[in-house]
């Protein structure tokens, strides 16, 4: 059998997803004799009150995927890489989301059992993952074969807000259930598979009370709902969205909500970086419209922006009016 490469899982944020990136290998699933071939996963976040919310963290203690039966069980076992995890060195540039018992070696009715990928607990701050940034989350060694599930075991969460007040949360029996989420990949003999795991922090961190929040004192609590944050999609198949957000004045908007909807579907969100700019990823090819709001500022749409895999689209610049 040949040796494989590993299987990296990688975290990117674009202000509150986390993203996982899946790179097929292009050929064909049984070529070579099977063995085994490379998953790599990296996480990106999601409109939310970001100049309020100076950190909005994730912890994920285990990762799961379920192979079809079409896997060679001598070599679906995982493997875990020691020289992965939260590394800043490595920080560049849903589907069907339903809670499920997550243990070692569980099978759901119809699949064989799920295999571990990551078994240890990582952090990761979605506010430092905006606009394209990744991190590495795993890697581990898969058979060669067709999968059709991931789970994510989402621990806990933690927010610090610009007053200084910090949140920790939790979800209720964290380290026994999970997110599960459907979605079909392969795994080529001796090649690397790369998804994209987006985790929306608007819809994962939720303030109470809710509504329009201009100041920091207005927030009570969260409620942390990372179960209905979580999207996956295939690198090589999306495409991304990119531009800039200025006032009046031709002065860069720092913190501008900026999201993607595909007829009257939010597809994800981002915040704009400090200079204005901000990148839309995880795109799968489509006709987009692009919505930009900030608190004090009129909102403003960008309608029928084309997006095509393995492409980045120039979104035209945006200014903002003073309400």
């Amino acid at each position: 059998m040949k040796e494989s490469r590993k299987v990296i899982l990688g975290l990117v944020c674009l202000c509150g997803a986390i993203t996982i990136v899946l790179l097929p290998s292009g050929c064909d699933l049984f070529s070579a004799g099977g063995g085994t071939g490379t998953l790599q996963i990296f996480i990106t976040d999601a409109p939310f009150p970001f100049a309020l919310v100076t950190e909005a963290s994730v912890t994920i203690t285990r990762i799961e995927v379920r192979p079809d039966s079409s896997v060679d069980d001598e070599t679906a076992d995982a493997e875990d890489d020691p020289d992965d995890g939260d590394d800043e060195d490595e920080d560049e540039n849903s589907d069907d989301d339903e809670t499920a018992e997550a243990g070692e070696g569980d099978s759901d009715d119809a699949g064989s059992a799920f295999v571990t990928i990551l078994d240890e607990g990582v952090s990761f701050n979605l506010l430092e993952l905006q606009n394209g940034v990744t991190a590495s989350l795993a890697s581990a060694n898969l058979g060669a074969g067709s999968y059709s599930q991931i789970r994510f075991i989402v621990s806990s969460g933690h927010v610090v807000l610009a007053d200084g007040r910090e949140f920790d949360l939790t979800v209720p029996s964290g380290d026994q259930t999970g997110i599960k989420l459907r979605f079909d990949f392969t795994i080529m003999g001796d090649e690397t598979t790369t998804l994209l795991l987006d985790v929306d922090v608007s819809k994962a961190f939720v303030p109470i009370p809710g509504g329009d929040v201009n100041d920091a004192s207005q927030i009570q609590s969260f409620l942390f709902k990372p179960s209905v944050a979580l999207r996956i999609t295939e690198v090589e198949s999306t495409g991304t969205a990119s531009g800039e957000v200025a006032d009046e004045s031709d002065a860069p908007l720092g913190g501008v909500s900026v999201s993607a909807f595909l007829g009257d579907v939010e597809v994800t969100t981002t915040a704009t970086a400090e200079d204005g700019s901000y990148v839309l990823s995880g795109l799968e090819p489509g006709t987009y419209s692009i919505l930009h709001s900030l608190a004090g500022f009129t909102e403003q749409t960008i309608p029928d922006v084309e997006v095509t895999a393995g492409a980045d689209t120039a979104v035209d610049p945006v200014v903002l009016a003073a309400e």
